[in-house]
């Protein structure tokens, strides 16, 4: 598997990566903050907090790069434009 990632025909850097993987790692963690806080119910806190938890750290170590969206954001983040998946 390549470690290169492409979106809109440009490459993007590792920098970039690390930044996006943040950024969904911190979404992961958002959504476990707000079943704390109170500000959202789940029926199944513990599994919800697992699920979010394995997929927090799994952003962190690089795991699920090539999935559309995680490519769209990167790309946003390093080039400053949203570039729209449907018509």
């Amino acid at each position: 598997m390549s470690n290169q990632f492409y979106f809109n025909n440009k490459k993007l850097t590792e920098k970039t990566l690390l930044k996006t993987d943040k950024y969904f790692a911190d979404i992961c963690q958002g959504c476990i903050d707000e079943v704390i806080n109170g500000d959202v119910t789940v029926n199944d806190k513990e599994s919800y907090f697992e699920y979010n938890l394995k997929r927090k750290k799994e952003y962190l170590k690089g795991i699920n790069r090539n999935t559309l969206g995680y490519l769209q954001q990167a790309y946003y983040i390093q080039e400053g434009e949203m570039i729209a998946l449907l018509p």
